[in-house]
């Protein structure tokens, strides 16, 4: 446990699991609550009709759907894939633009081995595979020597 000053309202507190304040985390939750409730009760409300039909700016409501934080089943989404379009229902984009982007970054990126990782002969893994030992400490040399070839 550490202490943190709150982002929202500025408080010292213990941060345990999340970055906001206890009161800070209710709130939230209240927020949540009440536009749960005013999409339970309005079926197909827009996030302009949410925000102005609760007070809470679209920014705000935007911000929850796209981090999870709040999450809709209906069929008309509130949300779009900021790549295709599609409706999506939480995050920034649909299931099959984020499996897309994954692997083109996986393409991108090359996997090199780490200068602090071997094999161990001899040792297997639960799949069957030999297992692979990450030393705790990595030094300034092995870096040099793995880049200079």
């Amino acid at each position: 446990m550490q202490l943190k000053n709150c982002p929202v309202c500025g408080k010292l507190f213990t941060c345990i699991s999340r970055n906001l304040c206890p009161e800070c985390i209710a709130r939230e939750e209240e927020t949540l609550g009440n536009i749960q409730s005013y999409i339970d009760e309005h079926k197909n409300a827009t996030i302009p009709e949410i925000s102005e039909g609760t007070g809470i700016p679209v920014e705000r409501i935007v911000s929850l759907l796209q981090n999870g934080r709040l999450v809709t089943t209906r069929a008309n989404q509130l949300l779009t894939c900021e790549r295709c379009g599609a409706p999506i229902s939480y995050g920034r984009f649909c299931a099959g633009c984020s499996t897309a982007l994954k692997s083109s970054f996986q393409k991108a990126i090359p996997q090199r081995d780490l200068p602090g990782e071997r094999e161990v002969s001899g040792e297997r893994g639960v799949s069957g595979k030999n297992k692979t030992e990450t030393r705790a400490r990595m030094y300034v040399s092995d870096i040099y020597r793995k880049t200079s070839r």
